[in-house]
């Protein structure tokens, strides 16, 4: 990490505004929990059962969490310790804050997060990650006619929407990846993209015999293309 902000991203300051955040955070979470067992003493459940179902989604919540980890994992270097970690723990996602940070470095002239900027340039970031899905947030208000149609649609039985709806996706996964596979002069880039999508279809179709497998295909197709983009880099590139 570039010295110059290192006293910003892992600095005092920075440790509290996210561990209060995270506090809160964890504070309704044991809200939520204990509304919910008692929830279920009114419904006559059994607290056995309540506490197998706590187990139960607590360790299915492990495979999902590998992709986020990773994710930490690539931004601590760029982006310090402590803002990734409450980014992707409360509000963001790792698609989100990987491409948001990458868009904000760019904007400042960078090539991508591995380069040394400066510290004007991490607090663009910061308030980029952070506004941007503020704004996304409204879109609640802005888009509630939209829902309101499409779910109209989807009740009437047309066979039409789900292909629309998939296309729309589609379309930003394109918009999103085209950029990076078509720039033929960063090799790495698109090769790791190929190798990542030769993992998750294998992941997949071992999925089909081993429906376990399936849980692990995003979190595996992701360090499949880092381990390919590590060993590239070292020994080709």
């Amino acid at each position: 990490m570039h010295s110059n902000f290192s006293y910003i991203s892992n600095g005092t300051v920075m440790v509290i505004l996210c561990a209060v955040t995270i506090i809160v955070v964890l504070f309704q979470a044991l809200i939520f929990l204990r509304l919910g067992f008692r929830r279920g003493n009114e419904l006559g459940l059994s607290k056995a059962s309540m506490k197998q179902v706590v187990v139960s989604s607590s360790v299915f919540s492990i495979i999902p969490s590998l992709p986020i980890l990773i994710s930490y994992m690539i931004l601590v270097p760029a982006l310090g310790k402590f803002l990734p970690w409450v980014r992707l723990s409360v509000i963001g996602s790792a698609a989100y804050e990987t491409m948001a940070a990458d868009m904000a470095v760019k904007a400042f002239g960078y090539t991508n997060l591995s380069d040394p900027f400066s510290p004007e340039a991490y607090l663009g970031i910061t308030w980029m990650v952070t506004g941007a899905i503020l704004l996304s947030s409204l879109a609640v208000y802005f888009l509630k006619p939209y829902d309101k149609k499409m779910q109209k649609l989807q009740g009437s039985g047309s066979k039409f929407i789900p292909i629309l709806i998939s296309a729309m996706f589609l379309g930003l996964l394109g918009s999103m990846a085209a950029p990076y596979l078509v720039n033929w002069k960063n090799i790495t880039g698109v090769l790791t993209i190929l190798i990542s999508g030769v993992a998750v279809t294998l992941f997949n179709k071992l999925g089909r015999k081993v429906p376990i497998v399936k849980e692990f295909a995003f979190a595996g197709s992701m360090i499949a293309g880092m381990v390919f983009a590590a060993i590239y880099t070292a020994v080709l590139a």
